[in-house]
């Protein structure tokens, strides 16, 4: 075999697989929101706890790297996160847009 029917082969059985993966990941996606709306909660409470919950990870991880932090330092740390996510979107746009 050559090298290019090695690579179609291979390329063929890795996009079976990701077409599975992604699949199995839609129907995860599909039962979480079933789940969510089955809780008759509203859909603004649970944006709301998710952003709360996210921010509670990004302060997690941030103490995990650095324990010796205190609260007000991870804060202005997660901070300087979204500051430069915000930064990195706005150039993305702009990026796109020229």
């Amino acid at each position: 075999m050559d090298s290019k029917t090695i690579k179609s082969k291979l390329t063929s059985i890795s996009q079976k697989s990701l077409l599975l993966i992604r699949k199995e990941k839609l129907r995860k996606n599909i039962e979480a929101a079933l789940r969510l709306l089955n809780t008759k909660k509203e859909p603004l409470e649970i944006a709301d706890l998710f952003i709360h919950n996210t921010f509670n990870l990004l302060e997690d991880g941030i103490l995990n790297r650095f324990p010796l932090m205190n609260i007000e330092e991870v804060k202005d740390k997660v901070k300087a996160s979204l500051i430069i996510s915000t930064k990195l979107k706005k150039a993305k746009k702009w990026s796109v847009f020229s």
